[in-house]
């Protein structure tokens, strides 16, 4: 009789259990001091005005952007004058009644620009509408 010990071989096991706690921890921690805006990817400066109130946005705010070029945009998106209306009337149809407008020009935008995103929301039949500013 052979007395001597066999070794045995044993895969080496790896526990996970720790490494998943790190990236949980990880995943929590960038969570909570990730910060997210609502940009819509021109830079504005606002007007100021007196009367200004902070107000929350929701699914059913669609915000429009007059860069001080006259540059437009709604919801990130580049608009020119001739598919504005109809991009609006399309979000109006899906948001119905709750739909709202937010028009956030730079104080130096033209003019034009604000009235010809006007008349677009008028002609998508989009009633509130509200033109953004900062707090003096």
């Amino acid at each position: 009789m052979d007395f001597r010990q066999r070794k045995r071989s044993t895969a080496p096991e790896l526990n996970v259990t720790s490494l998943v706690d790190v990236i949980f921890i990880l995943l929590i921690f960038f969570m909570l001091t990730t910060s997210f805006s609502q940009s819509a990817g021109l830079d504005v400066d606002l007007p100021e005005a007196a009367s200004s109130t902070a107000q929350g946005l929701d699914e059913n705010v669609g915000v429009i952007v007059i860069g001080a070029g006259g540059e437009i945009r709604f919801n990130e998106d580049v608009m020119s004058d001739e598919n504005l209306e109809e991009t609006l009337k399309q979000w109006q149809e899906m948001h119905g009644d709750r739909s709202e407008l937010v028009i956030q020009a730079d104080e130096q935008a033209p003019h034009g620009a604000v009235v010809r995103v006007l008349d677009a929301a008028q002609g998508a039949t989009i009633t509130k509408v509200s033109i953004g500013t900062r707090a003096s």
